[in-house]
């Protein structure tokens, strides 16, 4: 009995041994990788402040390691325009880590799978950071959980707290947020979200409130990729967001919000749907709107280069040379990006209104030139490959519409509908009185096509050419097209 006691005995001392190695080895492992993923991050960080115009900066500024647990302190660095002159803003954070391969607060939730570090991070009080706790009730305005395992996948969930602000003229309600955020150490997929209640900002302007409120916000992200391609979606959903400037309520309630690709950078296909299901004026409801649209064969990379070299090049006083460095360049990746063959759709674009519906469509495709003409038309017939347009317009849908527009300019309603009423009987005459399009059980009709350098409109075929020159031509507004 005496040996089985001992060796029970022994077997626990070396269980207990390499458990406390290991955590004590992951704890260095944690310290390293940590340095690795600030450095990292902060640079990611100052890319985008540079962008838009924040500088931000990020670091590790202390990590205290125990056997079981360690203490990491981050510093955030926020320059911000503050009166005539920028001013930084120095922001302090501070996160338990526990070591792995068993951290405690999983074993005591009865999660006994091994990961290398579990931990949580809470904001700490600075002097910049003051007004923020106080208007967060004294609690610390942002909290966040993470996982971190050992083959560098990483998870985590992120929360900023309640806050209330009110000092005139301006007051800010927010409900908190929560997010989610989770990423593959090989890099194959990764996926955030996040969650608002209600934001809601007001300011008086001259005795008078103006607010903005947004209720219900919800966004996510996913992408996964493999060597030979990649694939992300993003939604954005919003119950209700509302706007009272200078008097003038307007709001938009059911917004949805989609976007999707799959590719290469160097051939992608993407799409995006878009749908509001009420548009009100002054809290009557004038419209809703829905669209889809998309494209193929788009080599972004190329197009993201040419943005960039367009971007970069010196500001000029006279016209800038195409055929200099900064005008070949950007061709060049111009050039590129036609020679994947691009097309974009607007398969629905749809307003609907009380009294009709109106709605567009539109196909294009692109190709690459064999070289580039100073004769525009020449360029015309080699980049557009084709152009296909349908437009259907309800003058009642389109009173509807002119009427809001001009109540958000201030009009009374009975002023703002008579004058869209003889706008829109104006817009439905002028059409009546051209080729250029038709009416069909009282709905305005337009139908275009281009291909092979012929244009087709309403069944009239023409050369772009003389196309072009009607089009521009100051003539009779009753001028035949096809003439």
């Amino acid at each position: 009995m005496n040996k089985r006691i001992v060796a029970v005995g022994v077997l626990v001392a070396a269980v207990a041994a390499a458990w406390v190695g290991t955590a004590w080895y992951t704890g260095k492992q944690i310290e390293a990788r940590l340095a690795q993923d600030v450095q990292a991050l902060n640079a990611q960080a100052q890319r985008l402040g540079a962008r838009v115009g924040v500088p931000v900066t990020l670091e590790l500024l202390s990590f205290e390691r125990g056997v079981f647990s360690s203490e990491a302190r981050f510093g955030a660095k926020v320059t911000v325009q503050s009166g005539p002159k920028p001013a930084e803003k120095a922001f302090a954070f501070t996160s338990n880590i526990e070591h792995g391969p068993f951290p405690a607060s999983r074993l005591a939730s009865g999660d006994v799978a091994p990961v290398m570090a579990a931990g949580r991070l809470h904001m700490t009080e600075t002097p910049d950071a003051a007004a923020w706790f106080a208007a967060a009730g004294g609690s610390a305005p942002v909290t966040a959980n993470f996982l971190i395992a050992y083959d560098r996948d990483f998870s985590g969930d992120l929360a900023l707290a309640p806050v209330k602000y009110a000092a005139d003229p301006i007051t800010f309600d927010f409900s908190g947020l929560q997010a989610q955020v989770a990423h593959a150490g090989d890099g194959s997929r990764d996926a955030v979200s996040f969650a608002v209640g209600k934001v809601a900002l007001s300011e008086v302007i001259k005795g008078t409130p103006n607010t903005v409120t947004l209720d219900q916000l919800a966004v996510s992200h996913q992408v996964s990729s493999t060597a030979a391609s990649s694939t992300s979606s993003s939604t954005l959903t919003a119950k209700k967001w509302t706007s009272d400037m200078d008097k003038l309520p307007l709001g938009l309630k059911d917004i949805a919000l989609t976007l999707g690709s799959d590719g290469t950078p160097e051939r992608m296909t993407g799409k995006m749907t878009l749908d509001v299901g009420s548009i009100s004026v002054r809290g009557l409801h004038v419209a809703k709107l829905r669209m889809a649209a998309g494209g193929k064969d788009m080599d972004v990379a190329s197009l993201k280069a040419f943005q960039e070299a367009t971007a970069s090049a010196p500001m000029r006083g006279e016209k800038a040379d195409p055929l200099s460095g900064d005008g070949m360049l950007a061709a060049s990746h111009l050039l590129k990006f036609l020679l994947a063959r691009p097309s974009f759709t607007l398969s629905t674009l749809q307003v609907d209104t009380a009294r009709g519906t109106s709605s567009l469509s539109l196909d294009i495709g692109l190709d690459s030139p064999s070289f580039w003409k100073r004769d525009s038309i020449a360029i015309i017939k080699e980049v557009v490959r084709n152009v296909s347009v349908r437009l259907k317009l309800s003058p009642e849908n389109m009173a509807d519409l002119i009427a809001a527009r001009a109540e958000l300019k201030g009009a009374t309603r009975e002023a703002a509908r008579s004058a869209a009423e003889r706008e829109a009987a104006g817009v439905r005459g002028l059409v009546a009185a051209t080729p250029w399009g038709r009416i069909e059980d009282g709905v305005i009709q337009f139908e275009a096509d281009y291909r092979d350098g012929q244009v087709d409109i309403n069944g009239k075929r023409m050369p772009i050419e003389v196309f072009v020159s009607q089009l521009f031509m100051r003539g009779s507004p009753g001028a035949d097209p096809a003439r």
